[in-house]
């Protein structure tokens, strides 16, 4: 628990959840003995893992670069019979909630979410959820058998796509019964876990499409002044000092032209040796055609981003159309 906490600090997409039959242990396993919560007892040892996460993750904010801003959101919803119910934002009246999709992924629509800034938020959230739910109980007894959903098609398996088998990182818990009645249950629990072993994922940082390129042109800054603090230590220039470049340059020395007036390729082994042989009019020369030709590849890289927003305007719009056409085929059906 404590190393997917701290990857979901550094970015990842971290997730938990407990598989079983009904009865073995998964809502104890994630909070504890019921009552537990409210009672204020934080050095009680049977507290679930949401709690320990919880005072885990604020510790770890204490100690964090202050630097750095991390934003808490929390939000509690349950999933039975396919029907989404938000456990902050109860209304008896309220039909399921929709699970939509778009470029970052499947999401409930109208979840209710609460910015927890202390752990009293968050715990608070914990609480009030786990109340709402507990009192749905009697319902779902009353209402019996279960419906058998495909498991590909299940909104579960929307919400949990990227965890299953995506870009992030996950942790089942496989919870069991000891009776010897429920010894085939519990057969299938560790023969799914022996298989949800070998799932291989490959997580990724999830970040801000902007942020990204922010990122990115930074690198290419960074990338810039290191070649041209190195062309400045070959020419015996200050690093500090500007070079005045001349607004009338017309192309490479001539030197450095074959006879099909083409430039020539300047090896990298030999331009050292080239570089001192040169008077200093035709380093600067040199130095001119470089800077050219850091101007052109920012150019080209302008005109790529230029490309890039585009073709996201694009997904944008299919985006859209994608969710009235999911829109419309959710009303045919009910």
């Amino acid at each position: 628990m404590t190393t997917l906490i701290d990857m979901a600090m550094d970015g990842y997409s971290a997730t938990v959840f407990c598989y079983g039959q009904t009865g073995s242990g998964k809502t104890h396993t994630l909070t504890g003995p019921p009552g537990l919560i409210q009672s204020n007892n934080f050095e009680s040892e049977d507290h679930g893992l949401m709690f320990r996460s919880f005072v885990f993750l604020f510790g770890r904010l204490e100690k964090a670069d202050p630097e750095l801003n991390y934003v808490i959101r929390a939000s509690y919803l349950e999933i039975y019979n396919e029907q989404v119910k938000d456990l902050l934002n109860p209304n008896p009246n309220q039909r399921s909630l929709a699970v939509r999709w778009n470029k970052k992924g499947f999401y409930v629509e109208n979840l209710f979410t609460i910015e927890c800034k202390e752990i009293d938020d968050l715990l608070a959230v914990l609480e009030e959820g786990t109340c709402i739910s507990a009192l749905s109980e009697p319902q779902k007894r009353k209402d019996g058998k279960k419906k058998h959903i495909p498991f590909r098609d299940s909104k579960l398996t929307k919400l949990l796509a990227d965890s299953l088998g995506g870009n992030g990182i996950t942790l089942m818990v496989a919870c069991i019964s000891p009776a010897k009645s429920n010894l085939s249950e519990s057969l299938c629990t560790l023969r799914y876990a022996a298989r949800a072993k070998k799932i291989k994922t490959t997580p990724i940082v999830i970040m801000d499409p902007r942020e990204r390129l922010i990122i990115s042109l930074k690198r290419d800054v960074a990338l810039l002044r290191r070649e041209n603090g190195y062309l400045k230590d070959q020419l015996g220039l200050d690093p500090d000092e500007p070079v005045k470049i001349d607004e009338e340059y017309k192309g490479p020395p001539e030197e450095l032209i074959n006879v099909k007036g083409e430039p020539k390729e300047r090896p990298r082994k030999s331009r050292k040796k080239t570089l001192d042989d040169m008077d200093k009019e035709a380093m600067a020369k040199l130095l001119t055609e470089f800077m050219t030709e850091n101007d052109a590849l920012r150019s080209e890289n302008m005109e790529l981003y230029a490309l890039r927003d585009a073709l996201m305007r694009d997904q944008e719009i299919v985006c859209r159309e994608n969710e009235r056409l999911i829109q419309k085929l959710e009303y045919m059906h009910e």
